[in-house]
């Protein structure tokens, strides 16, 4: 439901075989813009994609062949709600700062993580927040650069990595693979450990607020969103979502604008990056999984191909191409 366009770049065009329809180099810059499944150049409708999931490619309808196409930034005037954003980053934690142990910025290497980082820095001292990045072992390897771009960026930030003593290989055998109406993964790879390495960096009960990337637009679910959200079942750690009101494109152009670094992930076509295999994937992340990082994906592929096999699920391929996986309780 997020609204705007993304920018598309070369690696996204070559996985769908565009090459052989048009001429582009293979630049940093974005080459056309995207919203949803149809593809512009130039504000014109050059190509649609349908279909297509883990194991298969969407089909792709072009509408114009032969073109040469050169880099599109596609710049808009986003400064308005930057600003606005900053100042209310300033004086919101001006405000609440001493009700809270540490300030946190929630870092995941994804684009709203990347853009509510920057914002941050701009707007208090290196020396007021910490930066966590959540390792859950199901990282994608273009994550973990980003981490270590980010560090490069932003030598005076003090960095810190929580990390679980179970892989989350492992974990998926012990609990189930997570899905979406139990995402035992987001607590026990993210939630509990924040507060556990706030504790240990500050000395006392850590009472965190964690400043995060989240949008209103990224579904139905966070329309109901606040600006300061006290987590139920967690007293000691409250949200601080920054980023509401942005659209993608805001966020895209913010990126691009500012020449912050991007999780390759996302040139190759990916609209949300996050765990290597999450149950709220689209198909269309899905594909690119698939399709460019599979050797990545393999080892949680294999564990839902045990379930559904122990399951006694007839159709395999069915189940996870088609995503059943993702809204069914599998338990150990």
């Amino acid at each position: 439901m997020d609204a705007g366009f993304r920018p598309v770049f070369f690696e996204e065009l070559d996985i769908l075989g565009l090459s052989d329809y048009w001429n582009y180099s293979m630049t940093d810059r974005p080459l056309l813009w995207a919203r949803g499944r149809k593809y512009f150049y130039k504000g014109k409708e050059v190509m649609k994609a349908n279909g297509g999931n883990i194991f298969s490619s969407p089909q792709v309808v072009v509408k114009e062949s032969g073109i040469e196409i050169v880099p599109d930034d596609n710049e808009k005037d986003i400064s308005g709600i930057v600003y606005k954003t900053i100042d209310l980053i300033a004086s919101t934690i001006e405000k609440h700062k001493n009700e809270y142990d540490a300030v946190v910025v929630s870092f995941s290497g994804g684009k709203d993580s990347t853009v509510v980082l920057d914002l941050v820095s701009r707007a208090i001292p290196p020396d007021e927040f910490i930066v966590v990045f959540n390792d859950t072992t199901m990282e994608l390897s273009t994550t973990y650069e980003a981490v270590e771009q980010a560090k490069k960026r932003y030598p005076n930030l003090s960095f810190y990595t929580t990390k679980s003593k179970m892989n989350a290989v492992e974990a998926w055998r012990l609990y189930g693979p997570p899905n979406r109406f139990n995402r035992w993964c987001h607590v026990e790879y993210k939630s509990k450990l924040t507060v556990e390495l706030v504790k240990d960096v500050v000395g006392n009960a850590g009472r965190v607020l964690v400043v995060t990337g989240t949008r209103r637009f990224e579904s139905s679910s966070r329309l109901r969103y606040s600006v300061l959200d006290e987590l139920k079942g967690r007293e000691n750690q409250t949200n601080f979502n920054a980023m509401l009101d942005w659209t993608a494109e805001d966020v895209w152009q913010y990126i691009l604008q500012r020449g912050l670094f991007i999780n390759k992930a996302y040139r190759y076509g990916m609209r949300r990056v996050g765990c290597a295999l999450c149950p709220f994937l689209s198909d269309w992340d899905a594909f690119v999984l698939g399709h460019v990082f599979y050797k990545e994906i393999k080892p949680f592929l294999e564990i839902l191909v045990e379930y559904a096999v122990a399951k006694g699920i007839k159709d395999v391929r069915d189940f996870i191409a088609g995503g059943k996986w993702r809204s069914k309780v599998l338990k150990p």
